[in-house]
């Protein structure tokens, strides 16, 4: 499920009803509140730092959580909220973890990673990250389409098929290393190959 700026807001507006104010015999345009959560999230190969914000309010403490119990977590913020949000940075775990949190229902953005001590304060943790991720979509869902730089996310067939090129291509070059660093060996001792030196020799 993929998410745009300016979807919050949408979101908003079609959750808003008219009322009619009885006192005044007046029908009055208001706002429904709409339970929105917001989770920013840092990920790490053994655990995982998160930050929640509902709706409008200030985001909450960073929690860390097991790669289990952030999605336990998770789980349950489904069950609190109408509808949820979620982002992470693209990185080397893949996007195993949007998959699973779309098939909860949440809809995830993986986003490009960036500094994100915009105030320069040199100040760089899992908290700090995971409360940025919040604030940035925060702005991103508001319709500040340049808040998050999105990613885009294969699908699992296109992902083990682009694993396996860069797996052979990393293979290739491995090999390459090896062939020079052979190459270099046999000359210290004064025999000059060339070409495929390592193979059967007809």
């Amino acid at each position: 499920m993929s998410v745009g700026p300016g979807e919050l807001w949408i979101y908003t507006r079609e959750n808003m009803k008219n009322k009619t104010n009885t006192q005044e015999g007046a029908c009055d345009k208001r706002v429904e509140k709409v339970n929105i959560t917001k989770l920013g999230v840092d990920v790490h190969a053994d655990s995982i730092r998160a930050v929640r914000q509902k709706d409008g309010s200030m985001p909450q403490p960073a929690q860390k959580l097991t790669w289990e119990g952030f999605m336990a977590w998770a789980a349950k913020q489904m069950k609190q909220a109408q509808k949820v949000y979620s982002c992470y940075e693209a990185g080397p775990l893949g996007y195993g973890l949007h998959r699973k949190l779309t098939e909860l229902g949440i809809v995830n953005i993986v986003v490009r990673p960036q500094n994100w001590d915009e105030l320069g304060k040199g100040v760089k943790s899992d908290k700090t990250h995971a409360l940025a991720l919040v604030q940035h979509l925060d702005r991103y869902l508001g319709g500040n389409s340049k808040a998050l730089s999105v990613v885009y996310v294969p699908t699992l067939e296109q992902e083990v098929a682009r694993s396996q090129s860069r797996l052979r291509e990393q293979m290739r070059k491995n090999r390459q290393r090896m062939e020079a660093q052979g190459r270099t060996l046999l000359l210290y001792y004064g025999i000059r190959v060339k070409g495929r030196w390592w193979g059967a020799r007809g």
